[in-house]
């Protein structure tokens, strides 16, 4: 069934965190993560919640409500290769204060 209110509100904040969590490094905070990276991590999380969004719905709601950029890269930035034309999808944090949320989040349980 379509999560609304309460529970989407769980679904959301718990993929936020662990996005903002797992995916940070010490040389970067707010890391461009591949879309497929986020989709293996989220798909543990809405299996385990029993729930029917996916992590293209959760992604484009929190691009919405502001706590995620997205960006499409059309070469790496490491080796100027190019993605064949189609260009590699990632989002990050949109702000460090979104990242303090999420690590507030974490601290508190989620």
């Amino acid at each position: 069934s379509e999560l609304h209110g309460d529970a989407m509100a769980d679904l959301l904040k718990t993929c936020f965190t662990t996005f903002s969590c797992v995916f940070g490094r010490g040389d970067c905070k707010r890391p461009w993560v591949p879309i497929t990276a986020i989709q293996i991590l989220w798909e543990s999380i809405t299996e385990w919640n029993s729930s029917s969004a996916s992590p293209a719905d959760l992604l484009e709601r929190l691009e919405l409500y502001g706590l995620l950029d997205m960006r499409v890269f059309m070469k790496r930035e490491s080796t100027g290769e190019n993605f064949n034309g189609r260009g590699s999808v990632r989002y990050r944090v949109h702000h460090d204060l979104m990242l303090q949320y999420a690590i507030d989040n974490l601290e508190q349980g989620i």
